[in-house]
């Protein structure tokens, strides 16, 4: 891998422009040679960044990351590539999108993605625990997950959106059963 030199964008060597060297690479990929510039991202909040020094994380992120989803990905996955003579590849055929699904789960199904954010949360933790589906949950550490989705409550602009759909459901049941 090498950098940019107009973006310091991180490059695999193969993505350079056909005629440049692979000692002195050109990438358009990134920066269009320079046309482009985007801001910098900004640094993650606090709590984050310090699970991010921790290979323990490190090594769970992605588990991590599907606790907290709002949506799953759906497309026809074609494995017609994969005849294990090289290493693995994730090609979907035809269009890919994400499934959101109903606010609320429907009566005896485990609540999962969106639904997390506002079915039962006074017991969140443990849904989101749950709604993993593995049988043994004790590689994850529950004071991570909270810590998380107290960070997500008070950064995410689309939990918020959630947390207030949630809010709005509890007062029209609570009028509902009154």
């Amino acid at each position: 891998m090498t950098a940019c030199s107009h973006c310091t964008s991180i490059m695999w060597i193969e993505e350079r422009v056909r005629n440049s060297s692979v000692g002195n690479p050109r990438f358009t990929l990134c920066c269009q040679s320079a046309q482009v510039s985007l801001p910098l991202l900004p640094p993650p909040p606090p709590y984050l960044e310090s699970l991010l020094s921790s290979q323990y994380f490190l090594d769970k992120i992605r588990i991590y990351n599907s606790i907290f989803c709002f949506t799953t990905m759906e497309g026809r996955i074609d494995n017609s590539v994969n005849d294990g003579r090289s290493a693995y590849v994730f090609r979907i055929s035809g269009s890919n999108h994400h499934k959101i699904g109903t606010l609320l789960p429907p009566s005896r199904f485990i609540p999962k993605f969106a639904h997390l954010y506002i079915y039962d949360t006074s017991n969140e933790l443990l849904n989101r625990l749950n709604a993993l589906g593995r049988s043994d949950c004790s590689y994850i550490r529950c004071d991570i997950v909270q810590g998380l989705q107290e960070m997500l409550d008070s950064v995410n602009p689309y939990v918020a959106i959630f947390r207030r759909a949630r809010d709005m459901c509890y007062m029209i049941m609570a009028r509902y059963w009154m």
